[in-house]
């Protein structure tokens, strides 16, 4: 993986540039990393796809936030360094809240959002928020429980599961509480770039009516709901998601 140093911290980084038409830059959710984007999305043909470690997770180094807009800042210290424009953010739930931020107060480079598995506030149970750090094993089998639908691949949920698990869990308790405290259902109005949602009709972490939430509230958005899948949806069904993004990108209107 290319890396490169922002501040004082070494983000690691995958690029794909096959084409001009479009910058697209995935964001992961909670004790994630670029791996959570699957070479379908990671790879999509024509465009300039980066897709990075946030700091202090997978290969990048420095710490972990526990605020979304701290990491929104680390974000846009990042896409500014790549001196990028034109440029869409596609996150999943934790990576969605740090896209919903930026697009309260757009810096000049983003172009749109897309919003993969999110929510407007992303509340965290206790039981959760507390016991990754005293009971990580368990608590991450119970999560990987709940983060995919009823017809997915049970080896793939025991390797997430397994993964969350050896991430270190101060740095998921950091993402968990940094979702817990976002909320920025009341100012979804005041967003001007176009938004896509993409919602997945068995996501128990953030439900559906999350996403339609998402789409009603905020002026230029579009939604896709994709049948059958979870929260994971871009590891359950990295080929439905990689259509949507590619439709969307292409013809955002």
């Amino acid at each position: 993986m290319p890396e490169i140093i922002v501040g004082d911290e070494r983000w690691h980084y995958l690029r794909n540039r096959s084409g001009d038409s479009a910058c697209l830059v995935l964001v992961h959710g909670s004790g994630g990393s670029h791996r959570h984007w699957p070479a379908e999305i990671a790879r999509l043909e024509g465009m300039d796809v980066i897709v990075p470690d946030l700091p202090g997770h997978g290969k990048s180094t420095g710490r972990s936030r526990n605020r979304v807009e701290d990491y929104a800042a680390a974000l846009t210290a990042f896409c500014e360094r790549m001196t990028l424009s034109n440029v869409t953010v596609a996150g999943h739930s934790l990576g969605g809240a740090i896209a919903l931020h930026l697009a309260l107060t757009p810096p000049s480079w983003l172009e749109r959002i897309v919003l993969v598995g999110a929510g407007c506030r992303l509340r965290v149970l206790p039981a959760v928020l507390d016991g990754i750090r005293s009971e990580t094993s368990k608590t991450a089998g119970r999560i990987a429980e709940m983060a995919f639908g009823s017809r997915a691949d049970r080896k793939r949920v025991s390797a997430f599961a397994g993964e969350l698990a050896a991430v270190d869990p101060e740095v998921t308790h950091d993402d968990f509480s940094a979702c817990n405290a976002f909320d920025v259902c009341d100012r979804l109005d005041t967003i001007r770039i176009p938004a896509l949602v993409v919602a997945g009709e068995e996501d128990r972490l953030t439900p559906e009516k999350y996403g339609r939430h998402l789409q009603e509230h905020i002026p230029n958005a579009t939604i896709s709901i994709l049948p059958g899948v979870g929260h994971m949806m871009a590891l359950e069904s990295p080929k439905r998601v990689a259509e949507v993004l590619q439709r969307y990108l292409r013809d955002p209107k």
